[in-house]
């Protein structure tokens, strides 16, 4: 399953000041780069959160082998909105 993610609007300059709550979908910063992943489980400095990873340009894939990591505050940079499935000629396993 490919994902789209199409926001002009978002700015990935400054991190916000997040609420995190497990379940939700953000953006995170991993060695200069940008990654939307969902959030496992959190604490006070930060979270445990399961990425994505690119298959194009605007277009993201769960992994076969999952990406978990814990993320410190600083680097959870917002909280998106839940994207949108795109199903293409290939099938991918359903993530649940």
């Amino acid at each position: 399953m490919e994902v789209t993610y199409n926001d002009e609007d978002l700015d990935l300059s400054e991190p916000e000041n997040l609420d995190l709550q497990t379940g939700l979908h953000v953006i995170v910063k991993y060695e200069d780069n940008y990654y939307p992943g969902t959030v496992l489980k959190h604490d006070l400095e930060g979270a445990e959160i399961k990425t994505m990873v690119s298959v194009g340009i605007e277009a993201w894939k769960w992994p076969t082998k999952e990406n978990v990591l814990y993320y410190f505050n600083e680097d959870i940079v917002c909280i998106i909105k839940k994207s949108k499935a795109v199903l293409k000629s290939y099938s991918e396993p359903t993530q649940g």
